[in-house]
């Protein structure tokens, strides 16, 4: 299973292309928004995530598929050193 992944690409368009291929020409886009959705289509299509990333390379966590289950830090579980959750 490969995530699409949404990036920069040149002249402030924006790309999709399946992760880790890096043969594969991209999917170019005008905007951010419609490459999210293109990427969320073709995702859905294969049962697969979408990942979006920033000018700078990190995660953008506001695009892809799902939700974040702990959008505020504070609402997160602590996990103890063998990985289970503390209650």
């Amino acid at each position: 299973m490969k995530n699409q992944l949404v990036m920069p690409y040149e002249d402030g368009k924006w790309a999709v292309k399946p992760e880790g291929d890096d043969s594969a020409p991209p999917n170019v886009y005008e905007t951010r928004e419609q490459a999210i959705e293109a990427a969320k289509e073709i995702a859905m299509g294969k049962d697969n995530g979408v990942i979006v990333l920033r000018e700078d390379g990190t995660i953008d966590n506001t695009g892809g598929i799902g939700e974040d289950p702990f959008p505020d830090e504070d609402n997160a579980p602590e996990f103890n050193e063998e990985g289970d959750e503390e209650v």
